[in-house]
């Protein structure tokens, strides 16, 4: 597996955790290591797998958006949610919703530093699934290695409360943060239109608004276990 090493020492030392593969309907139909997960195969094929992202408020009703970093496998450098990763295939990640939360919590803190009474499961809304694939663009480091993309069923959760104080970023998973104010988003998704992760820039452009708008009555716009797909 040499040709499919990654450069970072502290990202290739998570590949082999292991994540939670699905059928379209989010059955679980097995598991994978994180790299097979995103090794894109060579009929373009991706294993489809199952992730979350949260969108975190401040007090004032701000996002927090971070821009990932340089070491990241997929989608390095470029701008996203609050916090988004995979539940793995270990007690207490796998059952779903409660699963997603839970790994979020563990993701919160190994990221952004966000204490645990912060990122605390029972402070999440969880909104509904999205679908979608996507082919990461090769770095100048990663020219002659494989092709890495995201295959997932992703599970949105809502959390607020999460202040400026709360973080401590981790540099090598982190490069930047900025809290977002509504009525910025759409200059924000202009100015940074080359560099928005595919599920950012999908849920930012249709669902987000909505979501947003709706803070203080979320069950309003929440969805359940239905499958949005992009």
């Amino acid at each position: 597996m040499a040709d499919v090493k990654v450069l970072d020492p502290l990202q290739e030392s998570s590949m082999d955790e292991e994540c939670i593969l699905v059928d379209d309907n989010d059955k679980i139909v097995g598991s994978a290591s994180k790299r097979a997960c995103h090794l894109v195969k060579p009929d373009g094929s991706l294993l489809l797998h199952r992730a979350f992202s949260v969108f975190a408020f401040n007090a004032q009703g701000q996002l927090l958006v971070q821009k990932r970093s340089q070491f990241k496998v997929t989608f390095p450098s470029m701008w996203a949610n609050t916090c988004c990763s995979h539940p793995l295939n270990v007690p207490g990640e796998v059952d779903g919703e409660a699963g997603a939360k839970v790994a979020a919590k563990r993701r919160l803190g190994l990221e952004l530093g966000v204490p645990g009474q912060v990122a605390n499961p029972a402070r999440m809304h969880f909104l509904t699934k999205v679908h979608y694939k996507a082919n990461s663009p090769r770095t100048q480091q990663q020219l002659q290695g494989p092709l890495w993309g995201e295959h997932e069923i992703d599970y949105i959760l809502i959390l607020r409360g999460l202040e400026e104080s709360h973080l401590l970023p981790n540099k090598n998973e982190v490069a930047e943060t900025r809290f977002v104010k509504r009525a910025e988003l759409p200059d924000f998704l202009q100015q940074h239109k080359e560099s928005l992760t595919p599920w950012f820039s999908l849920i930012a452009h249709t669902l987000l608004p909505v979501w947003w708008d709706h803070l203080d009555n979320l069950q309003s716009v929440e969805q359940g276990n239905s499958i949005r797909r992009f």
